[in-house]
């Protein structure tokens, strides 16, 4: 790939078009890359202890790994 993790680019297509951010990760197996804040999805987390409270997460969309 001619990008690095580091990098800002620009996303050309999809719904999140226009916006700009730095590279955080690279797939090469399958030449993705996770975009910082951008494309993330919401996964609401359950208290594992009584007194915790729960908490709303960022994480990277399950279809990266394939």
């Amino acid at each position: 790939m001619h990008v690095k993790v580091g990098d800002t680019v620009k996303v050309i297509a999809g719904d999140d078009k226009g916006k700009v951010g730095e590279i955080t990760k690279i797939f090469r197996h399958n030449s993705t890359v996770v975009v910082k804040d951008i494309n993330l999805k919401t996964k609401h987390m359950k208290s594992r202890e009584q007194d915790e409270p729960g908490q709303i997460i960022k994480v990277i969309p399950p279809s990266y790994f394939c």
